[in-house]
């Protein structure tokens, strides 16, 4: 399983993203979870988010 984490560059740590509500959450149950499959799809799409989102940083990471 992955998801997208992420934080405000001057943020110290990253924070689950609820990509239905556009938010940062901090627990885990309310972030978007994604299949293994979706890897590419979601690499590119986090791409975008940080092309668009320049104040920020994004990445995706595998789910424990």
């Amino acid at each position: 399983m992955l998801a997208i984490y992420g934080k405000h560059k001057n943020d110290k740590r990253f924070k689950g993203y609820d990509d239905s509500e556009g938010v940062f959450v901090t627990n885990r149950i309310h972030m978007t979870i994604y299949q293994d499959h979706q890897l590419k799809e979601l690499e590119e799409y986090v791409e975008s988010l940080n092309e668009l989102n320049p104040g920020y940083v994004f990445e995706v990471r595998k789910v424990q």
